[in-house]
């Protein structure tokens, strides 16, 4: 399992991953599930079928108290449900999903080839906001890789299903393979913790403000 997001709901620690083993197609698709009490060994999981494979980046949050999966790629939010498309509950063996939101954009705004980083978290309101990426490729041979991730901050009006704010493209502490994976807004509303991985070797966790991801900066 790899790319985990991680939620809680309903006092359970849940997450989303990619695994090249969860479906039959043995390309990356999603597994969702969650850890025991203690976090110490995963009590449920289940395949997600989303469509077509590969599939990665899918976030999950909770909305209106539903488990729900972001897809920016897609442009869909679900609603995680049992395999008959009834609510969950503690008894559900098996998971499945239907569309909740279809995003859209607005005026002047572009969301195209986004890829999800850090699940959407509650600003006020209707208004969630969250972290997405866009990758580019570097012209230097002289790098380890020649792959970069751009993000960019991005709100959602979760009532419309629409994207109304997206901000300047960024870079947290460095260009290049640096990974943003979750995010904490603390009690003020205002510092929000970042959680990143860098080159693939190592994590930390860097504190910035909403106005500074608003700005790009």
């Amino acid at each position: 399992l790899e790319d985990l997001r991680i939620c809680h709901y309903k006092n359970k620690l849940w997450f989303t991953a990619t695994s090249t083993h969860a479906g039959p197609s043995m390309n990356s698709e999603v597994a969702v599930g969650y850890f025991n009490n203690t976090h110490t060994r995963i009590e449920k999981i289940s395949y997600i079928p989303l469509g077509k494979p590969p599939i990665k980046n899918i976030c999950p949050f909770v909305y209106k108290s539903k488990l729900c999966l972001f897809d920016i790629y897609k442009k869909i939010i679900y609603e995680v449900v049992d395999k008959n498309l009834k609510p969950l509950t503690d008894d559900t063996k098996e998971f499945s999903t239907k569309v909740l939101k279809n995003i859209t954009c607005g005026n002047d705004l572009d969301i195209e080839n986004f890829r999800g980083s850090t699940s959407p978290i509650h600003l006020h309101g209707n208004l969630y906001g969250c972290l997405v990426h866009d990758i580019i490729f570097n012209d230097s041979t002289q790098q380890v890789t020649q792959l970069a991730y751009m993000y960019h901050w991005i709100e959602i009006d979760m009532e419309l299903g629409l994207v109304t704010y997206v901000s300047s493209p960024f870079w947290a502490t460095t260009f290049g393979v640096e990974f943003i994976s979750g995010m904490h807004l603390d009690n003020s509303n205002e510092n929000v913790e970042l959680y990143i991985g860098l080159q693939d070797k190592s994590a930390i966790k860097y504190v910035t403000t909403l106005s500074l991801l608003r700005s790009g900066k």
